[in-house]
C-alpha cells in the first residue's frame, strides 16, 4: 500500500489513522517523508482496516527478485520489537517456500498458440 492509500482511506486525517494502527503520528510522518510504509507497519494497517487496504512486500524486496536478509532487515525492521522481526522473518520464509514451488512449476510457452477445436 501506499500512504497516499492510507490517507485517503483516513480521509487525509493522521490522528485518526494513528489511534485506529496503534501507531505515533510521527512515525506516519516519517512514512511522509520518506515516501514508504515498513511492511510491519502494513500489516498492522491491514489488520486495522480489516483486509480494506492490503499489506505489499514488493517494496521491501525491490526489483531484484529475492530476498537479501541484510536489505530485509534494514528495509522492513528499522524500529520494530523483536517479536514483530521474528514474525515477519517468519513470513518471509513461507513466501520464499511458495516461490520455490512455484518456480518449479511447469508453464507452458507463452508464445505458442493457442489451438482452437
Amino acid at each position: 500500500m501506499t500512504f497516499e492509500q492510507l490517507m485517503m482511506r483516513y480521509r487525509f486525517n493522521i490522528s485518526n489513522a494513528s489511534r485506529d494502527i496503534g501507531l505515533t503520528k510521527q512515525s506516519i510522518h516519517r512514512w511522509k517523508i520518506k515516501d514508504r510504509i515498513p511492511y510491519s507497519a502494513q500489516i498492522k494497517i491491514e489488520e486495522a482496516t480489516k483486509g480494506a487496504l492490503k499489506a505489499d512486500a514488493s517494496g521491501v524486496f525491490g526489483w531484484r527478485g529475492s530476498v537479501e536478509s541484510e536489505q530485509v532487515e534494514s528495509e522492513a525492521f528499522c524500529g520494530e520489537s523483536e517479536k514483530e522481526i521474528s514474525l515477519l522473518k517468519s513470513r518471509i520464509k513461507k513466501l520464499e517456500s511458495v516461490i520455490q514451488i512455484l518456480r518449479e512449476l511447469p508453464f507452458s510457452n507463452s508464445s505458442e498458440e493457442i489451438k482452437e477445436d
